[in-house]
């Protein structure tokens, strides 16, 4: 991502969703400040670019032969996904459209990615089933760990459940895979992992599992915890957390 660009006064720009939509073509300028969607089609002065994303754009008086500057968030992305907008700064708002939910818990849902590439928890509760798309407008956040969408001072989080759809099927992952910060980002994504119940600590919420490698523990909602020594194989959601006060990788399951 880039936090300022260069635009040619060439392009026609259709500010959609603004009041009395504009259009600035050769030889003409504008000024407008705010987010908005923008499409850029063939310019009339020859130059070809297509782009489609949210910017935030501050426009100054351009001839047709120069150059106009876009300041502020130029968000570039062409299609936003959860492992994308994963990379842009913490603090930014973004929005990601019609994409499936995956697992849904009782203080944040998961949302992926439609090729299973990527995913991404939103803090909010969620009574919907897997499959439902929904689209959201957030704040990229760090929740223990973990990058999430979420609300922000002045800037509410925004929901909208779209119609039924498939729920991803889930990915077969092992230990190696769950390693944090190594590999793959398996974060978000819906996965079945197995292996066998090694500790379960009387009193707490999480049990630790391991395959044979690496331990990881998984935080249960709604589902009892397998005695120790259980063999198991869970379906649900790779995360980050908190653990006896260690960041540890944590696979949050539910009876979804």
């Amino acid at each position: 991502m880039s936090r300022s660009a260069l635009i040619t006064c060439c392009l026609v720009l259709a500010l959609a969703g603004t009041p009395g939509a504009e259009t600035w073509d050769c030889g003409e300028s504008t000024a407008y400040s705010g987010a908005f969607p923008l499409d850029t089609d063939n310019s009339p002065c020859g130059a070809i670019t297509v782009a489609s994303a949210t910017f935030k754009l501050d426009t100054e008086v351009s001839a047709c032969t120069g150059w106009t500057v876009a300041s502020a968030d130029y968000l570039h992305d062409t299609v936003w996904s959860p492992g994308t907008i994963k990379k842009h700064p913490l603090g930014e708002r973004v929005t990601l459209v019609s994409l499936p939910i995956a697992r849904a818990f009782a203080q944040r849902f998961y949302i992926e990615a439609v090729d299973r590439s990527s995913g991404i928890g939103v803090m909010a509760s969620m009574t919907a089933d897997p499959g439902r798309l929904a689209s959201v407008t957030g704040t990229i956040t760090n929740v223990d760990g973990e990058i999430v969408l979420a609300e922000a001072p002045g800037l509410p989080l925004e929901v909208t459940l779209g119609d039924p759809g498939e729920c991803p099927k889930p990915l077969g992952m092992n230990s190696c895979a769950l390693r944090l910060g190594i590999g793959l980002e398996p974060t978000g994504i819906l996965a079945r992992v197995w292996g066998k119940a090694i500790s379960v600590p009387e009193g707490e919420t999480y049990y630790l599992v391991s395959d044979g490698g690496l331990p990881f523990a998984v935080l249960p909602e709604g589902v009892p915890r397998p005695d120790e020594g259980t063999d198991v194989i869970l379906t649900g959601i790779p995360g980050v957390g908190t653990v006896e006060g260690q960041q540890v990788r944590v696979f949050r399951v539910n009876a979804q």
